[in-house]
């Protein structure tokens, strides 16, 4: 949905306007509005705790899905356009990693920015997360401490609405899990099963780089005489309805959604009218004052409404828009254009083309120039703007909490108007002056269900201060109280895969029948890996040796061929990765997308033979790396190096860590650095080091990790520079890796790291970390 909002400034200038005492006060800022039954969305933090409070987890995999359950609530997968914003440039850029104004402003994304989201907010709440890339889809790698107390990583579809346990039932998956068993996708063991086909595309994964922390959005604002109104639904004003500055709903716009409850996916609207005086501007070079604007969301459109006086036709006012903070400007009006020839007073409404300049920013100058002789009385500056009803907070059936931060000046009070409908469309509403802030007050509403409470507008106004209390209710026509018993907003169950109920098991013949089947196969062959069906082996090889066109149920195929029957699996394997004749293809090489297909297929197929330990095929590896051109088949030679690891393996692994570091290939050395560190050999220490200083922050800390693990001292001077790092990841790595290094010369500049450490739980974990070293 789109929230509107219209911005009023009236500047008023020279003792002649304004006499002594008239003059408006400040304004009442940082307005900050949250009920205690919605998560707030503008605090990442604090997001992730409201979310596990609401959802009332306790174990770290409660709270992991209480957070992907909000984050799904207050958002959905665009089949639209991902969203976009002007470049400091003016080209449009795609907004991929802001979680803050995905959530607050265009409540849709593709997966790529929804598992941003998560990464983010996991991360904020103390815990290690980042994007993973599996193949053609984005989903959220996050590490928790599963219920039998060890710390692992897990994965969430965000955009998909899907997770999976492992077979049997006892946590979450993690990306290896996928990896070597699809059936979790097409069977899974405690959900429903997935409503869309990428079950082969879990297989082939890497971790992405962290994204930055997005600066948080303008707080509202609202001036004396002036309000903000947010609302729910249609728009706020009909005779101008709101545009859109980014369509990221595409297909979805108008529709309900199970997951956001009696909203529609649309627009929404606010209003916003503000008052500044000449106090409230700074001169202008040249002459003139400059009055500046930030905006909670993103602008879509914008209007100008000036009324003024001249004493002569040679009397002049300019008013000018900057974007870039005053370095240039673009005149919006000149007054000879229009008006009186003198001494009359008359509005001018502008709406002026070139103002598009404006639109997909979050803040703006605006400079009013005018000769001796003219008086402006008021300059009314509408802009409107587009923001994500779902992240308002929202009021439910029984007592919501609400909680108002804002710097009110003396004299001044903050009114509220909360509207709403309850389950009989009948129009309810709720007005509460607040004198003082911080403060709280709370707002009954009818009902049982979150269906029987849908907002409609919330207006903040700024008005005199009357009374002593800090919180005063003007008129409430809800009811008195109402406790319950409330129906839950989702049991995650119902939210994933809600229309993919499982299946029941047939016997294995059943499924072995099936393999002939074109519609069936990927399902029987999911099926018979549950089963365990040994029997199906021999059907399964059939299938992997004769299926010449479809390379990526032949990939499904010889993965329940060595789930089923190792032995039978490893001669087909072999002749894969070597490629002998009797492996035969159908693949067109003209049809990049096939030949990839097939390349996925080999390389999956060196996997299996590293983890049938078929150690003859290790020289092998290196040369498929390098002429492989897909990413899923170039990463699983590098994971089957990692899978046969020794010193065998040692020599190609570092080859291809010196040609990714030349090359300039981030995934590849973070495979090999995870390969490398996972076998610990000195011997990669060279190369190692090489990636550590020109690989870049994306593999950093797998390679700072792979250090430590191969034992190097001498890398220990070069791993404390990175104990500055931007990005905690590689501060965490490199924290380790020197304790892991024993190195007792750095001790004192990790004493100066942790003392200096931003991050509450990564400062709280070096000092674990430090004391448990020194009792050492």
């Amino acid at each position: 949905m789109k929230l509107l909002l219209v911005s009023a400034i009236a500047l008023l200038f020279g003792a002649h306007v304004l006499a002594a005492g008239d003059r408006p006060a400040s304004a009442i800022t940082g307005v900050r509005v949250t009920c205690d039954r919605w998560p707030d969305a503008r605090d990442l933090r604090q997001f992730g705790l409201d979310a596990c409070r609401l959802e009332n987890a306790k174990t770290d995999t409660d709270k992991a899905l209480a957070v992907w359950r909000w984050i799904r609530h207050l958002s959905t997968s665009t089949n639209g356009h991902i969203p976009e914003e002007p470049g400091p440039d003016g080209r449009t850029v795609k907004i991929h990693d802001d979680a803050i104004k995905i959530l607050n402003v265009y409540a849709a994304h593709w997966c790529d920015g929804l598992s941003r989201v998560y990464e983010l907010v996991w991360r904020a709440m103390g815990h290690r997360a980042t994007k993973c890339f599996f193949n053609g889809h984005t989903v959220v790698l996050a590490e928790w401490r599963d219920d039998d107390g060890q710390t692992r990583w897990h994965t969430l579809d965000t955009s998909e609405g899907w997770f999976a346990y492992t077979r049997d039932g006892s946590r979450i998956v993690s990306p290896d899990d996928l990896m070597w068993d699809f059936s979790l996708y097409q069977w899974p063991s405690r959900t429903p099963r997935n409503h869309i086909d990428w079950d082969f595309a879990y297989w082939g994964w890497v971790a992405c780089p962290h994204a930055t922390t997005p600066a948080p959005l303008a707080d509202i604002s609202v001036s004396p005489g002036g309000l903000h109104v947010s609302a729910w639904g249609q728009p706020y004003s009909e005779k101008r309805p709101p545009n859109l500055w980014v369509d990221n709903f595409g297909g979805l716009k108008g529709l309900t959604s199970f997951e956001h409850g009696p909203y529609v996916i649309h627009a929404g609207s606010s209003e916003d009218r503000f008052l500044l005086t000449p106090a409230d501007g700074t001169p202008a070079d040249g002459g003139g004052l400059v009055f500046h604007r930030t905006f909670p969301a993103v602008v879509a459109d914008s209007q100008w409404f000036l009324r003024f006086r001249r004493a002569a036709e040679k009397d002049t006012f300019r008013l000018s828009l900057s974007i870039d903070g005053g370095n240039s400007w673009k005149l919006l009006h000149q007054s000879e254009a229009v008006g009186p020839a003198r001494d009359g007073t008359t509005a001018v409404n502008l709406c002026p083309q070139d103002t598009v300049s404006l639109r997909g920013r979050y803040e703006a100058w605006v400079k009013l120039e005018t000769t001796p002789g003219t008086r402006v009385d008021s300059v009314v500056w509408t802009a409107q703007l587009q923001d994500n009803i779902f992240a308002l907070p929202t009021l439910m059936p029984g007592t919501n909490r609400i909680h108002v931060a804002a710097d009110i000046p003396a004299g001044r009070a903050l009114k509220m108007t909360c509207e709403w409908l309850d389950a009989a469309g009948r129009a309810q509403r709720n007005v509460t002056r607040v004198n003082k802030a911080p403060a709280d007050y709370t707002i009954v509403c009818a009902g049982r269900r979150w269906e029987d409470v849908t907002c409609t507008k919330l207006t903040y106004e700024n008005v005199p201060a009357e009374g002593e209390r800090a919180v005063t209710v003007l008129e409430h026509t809800g009811p008195a109280a109402n406790d319950g018993p409330f129906d839950a907003a989702f049991a995650t169950v119902d939210i994933i895969s809600r229309d993919c109920p499982p299946k029941e098991m047939a016997p294995a013949a059943d499924y072995i029948g099936q393999l002939s089947d074109r519609k069936e196969r990927y399902n029987a062959l999911a099926a018979l890996r549950v089963l365990g069906a040994e029997t199906a082996a021999p059907a399964v090889r059939d299938l992997v040796l004769n299926e010449t066109k479809d390379m990526r149920l032949r990939t499904y195929a010889i993965q329940t061929l060595w789930a089923l029957d190792p032995a039978i699996c490893r001669p087909v394997a072999l002749a894969v990765v070597k490629g002998s004749p009797e492996i035969r293809y159908d693949v067109p090489d003209d049809k990049p997308a096939a030949v990839q297909d097939k390349e996925s297929f080999r390389g999956f197929s060196a996997m299996v033979v590293a983890r049938l330990g078929l150690r003859e095929a290790i020289p092998l590896m290196e040369p498929g790396w390098r002429t492989t051109k897909g990413l899923a088949g170039r990463w699983a030679y590098i994971r089957a190096l990692g899978i046969f690891g020794g010193k065998e393996a040692v020599g190609p692994l570092v080859e291809i860590m010196n040609a990714a570091v030349n090359a300039g290939d981030p995934d590849s050395m973070e495979l090999a650095a995870v390969a490398l560190g996972g076998i610990g050999d000195p011997a990669a220490a060279e190369a190692l080091l090489a990636a550590l200083d020109r690989g870049g922050d994306y593999p950093r800390p797998y390679v700072l990790a792979a250090l430590a693990a191969c034992g190097v001292k001498s890398a220990a001077p070069p791993i404390r520079r990175h104990l500055a790092s931007r990005d905690e990841a590689i501060r965490q790595a490199a924290f380790e890796a020197l304790i892991r290094l024993n190195d007792a010369a750095a001790r004192p500049v990790m004493e100066r790291a942790a003392a200096k450490e931003p991050i509450d739980w990564l400062k709280s974990a070096m000092a674990e970390k430090l004391a448990a070293w020194k009792d050492n």
